[in-house]
């Protein structure tokens, strides 16, 4: 049998070649290009070249079958033969064996039961990298596949012709007048709809001639050729046989892009009117401007405008969180709206400063050249005398830190009598750390609101000692002192202690929430150290958070060389006793008989006093 069928009228013949194609529907009225490198493909078109004469070009009366094939979710991928440029239109399944009974209703399985009858109008032939031929087909009518007569060395199937081929039949719309109202308010809604996009599709204009032209049951295949995408509207369109119930559909089709369009002006409508708003109100901020400087009430060159404009870069520099950034936006643009008289001018301005003052995001790590560890012990005899054990332990502290940055290390609590060098030795950590040092007081401290802050709610509210601490260091990683940890309370305004428990324990300080910032904030980088004279008086569960390390006393021996070493000459410098030249000499002796006779507590600040 030959590919094509030489159809004299426009009747179709009892079988056609079949061309399954995948995941693309060819509709009547409407034109289609395809590629075919497949082996039953280009036998298709051997043998549609064999039965007409070789080279001519013209092939007007010949046609094929284009039966789209049902979606196959195991289908194999083409990613291959894409990549190279050799992807086949049509979906012939090569793998599956040629031979009558059961192979034929396996092919016939994977196509749908309607095609549309397609004109070869040409055929284009080329031989690298592998021979293929590019067909260029018309739409012409539907036809219901019955069954298969032949599946190699291509398909040919039984058809029966549902429609009329072209523009063959008459005029139905004469015939039928149900047709002819349900045709006219389609081509008012596809007319409305191609000016609407005639702007934007430039073969816009081409297609409302179409319409204008076309007969009445050729609209449905025209519009949804041209404006619709979807496999499965143009599949459920090739399916219907009644031109009326196809004109309905189309009609839905054009209702749904007619609603699209009028989403998208309202929404064009709606951010224009915004870009309007705030042109106007950036001319507003202008003339209100040159009103300020006309009358002199500005204070500087920008005035209170480039503040705030200062104050958003500020913002933008400290690269906070994007939920804390959107946050802080927002309250800025509240402030811009708020003259400086407002009740809550002052408070929200004191929060935005406050959240682009704190360092979301610069580490003093990154800058900060660490002192070796071979150096650590240097450092740490240069300002203690002593205490080996401590500085073993300081010593492994910082190994640790040193091989995993990342790690959470322990919390160091320093234990101990007044003046041993507790919060000394906090200092000397930072120093080999090269990371900013700040002391927080925690003596006497009462209320919850002194670690978490205040709630904006109330007047002349702050953030708590933590988040003030880290915005004096200006980085996210210091190392804070927790000093005299032991020596906080509770009364009826909460627990500091409590509130320390959130502080410390490295699963939630990730996302410490000040009461006044009302934002999460990072305190995992922060190096925590603690000092305490009593550790029994610090509650159970935040000791269990920390590694208690016992800082002992002085004994008289290293009394006395801390006191020649260390107290003498700050003593004399103090007391203007060394400069130009030194005035005084305090002896050994002198000093021994200070040691053990006036300085009987366990560290040093009797000593320099008595001194």
């Amino acid at each position: 049998m030959s590919g094509a069928e030489h159809v004299a009228d426009q009747t179709l013949p009892s079988t056609l070649s079949i061309l399954p194609l995948k995941n693309r529907i060819l509709l009547p009225s409407s034109a289609m290009k395809l590629l075919l490198t497949s082996p039953r493909s280009v036998a298709l078109v051997d043998a549609i070249l064999s039965s007409t004469s070789a080279g001519s070009g013209h092939h007007h009366s010949l046609y094929v079958g284009v039966v789209p094939t049902r979606r196959d979710p195991r289908a194999n991928s083409n990613a291959f033969a894409a990549a190279n440029g050799m992807l086949d239109d049509t979906d012939d399944n090569e793998d599956a064996p040629h031979h009558a009974g059961g192979d034929h209703e396996d092919e016939r399985a994977r196509l749908h039961d309607v095609g549309t009858a397609a004109r070869i109008v040409q055929i284009s032939r080329k031989d690298s990298p592998v021979r293929s031929y590019t067909l260029l087909l018309e739409g012409r009518c539907r036809f219901g596949l019955d069954k298969l007569t032949a599946v190699h060395p291509f398909i040919v199937g039984e058809v029966r012709q549902l429609d009329a081929a072209g523009g063959s039949q008459g005029d139905p719309e004469q015939d039928d007048p149900e047709l002819a109202a349900v045709a006219a308010s389609f081509k008012d809604r596809a007319r409305e709809l191609v000016d609407r996009l005639e702007r934007r599709k430039g073969h816009a204009r081409r297609l409302k001639s179409m319409l204008e032209s076309a007969p009445a049951h050729r609209l449905a295949d025209l519009f949804v050729a041209a404006f619709e995408d979807s496999f499965d509207a143009r599949l459920e369109l090739l399916s219907t046989t009644c031109p009326k119930e196809r004109m309905r559909r189309a009609l839905s089709l054009v209702e749904a892009h007619l609603g699209q369009l009028d989403v998208t002006t309202d929404i064009a409508k709606r951010v224009e009117g915004r870009l309007s708003k705030t042109q106007r109100e950036y001319l507003l901020r202008q003339q209100m401007q040159a009103i300020r400087e006309e009358l002199g009430e500005t204070d500087g060159a920008g005035g209170e405008e480039d503040d705030l404009d200062q104050l958003q870069r500020r913002l933008h520099d400290a690269a906070p969180p994007d939920e804390v950034l959107k946050q802080a936006t927002q309250e800025l643009r509240k402030l811009r709206k708020m003259t400086e008289q407002a009740p809550a001018y002052g408070s929200t301005r004191s929060w935005i400063e406050c959240v682009a003052s704190l360092p979301w995001s610069k580490e003093a790590a990154a800058d900060a050249h660490e002192v070796a560890m071979v150096e650590a012990r240097a450092v740490l005899d240069e300002e203690h005398y002593g205490l080996d054990k401590v500085k073993d332990r300081i010593v492994e502290y910082l190994a640790v830190r040193r091989l995993r940055p990342e790690a959470r290390p322990p919390i160091l609590c320093f234990t101990g009598p007044p003046g041993v060098g507790k919060t000394t030795l906090a200092r000397s950590i930072a120093r080999v750390l090269s990371r900013p040092f700040q002391r927080i007081s925690l003596g006497g401290v009462r209320d919850e609101a002194d670690i978490r802050g205040h709630r904006r709610t109330y007047i002349a509210s702050m953030p708590g000692r933590l988040i003030a601490g880290l915005r004096r260091c200006g980085v996210k990683d210091p190392v804070l002192l927790l000093d005299e940890l032991d020596k906080m309370g509770a009364d009826s305004r909460g627990d500091p202690a409590a509130a320390m428990l959130e502080v410390l324990d490295p699963e939630q300080n990730h996302a410490f929430t000040d009461h006044y910032l009302g934002v999460p904030f990072d305190l995992s980088r922060v190096t925590f150290l603690a000092t305490a004279n009593d550790p029994r008086t610090i509650p159970g569960p935040l000791r269990d958070r920390m590694e208690m390390i016992d800082v002992p006393g002085y004994t008289s021996e290293e009394k006395h060389h801390i006191a020649m070493t260390h107290v003498v000459p700050r003593v004399l410098d103090e007391h203007g006793l060394l400069r130009p030249k030194p005035r005084l000499t305090i002896p050994r002796e002198a000093v021994e008989v200070v040691v053990r006779s006036y300085t009987r507590e366990a560290g040093g600040r009797g000593l320099q006093r008595g001194l």
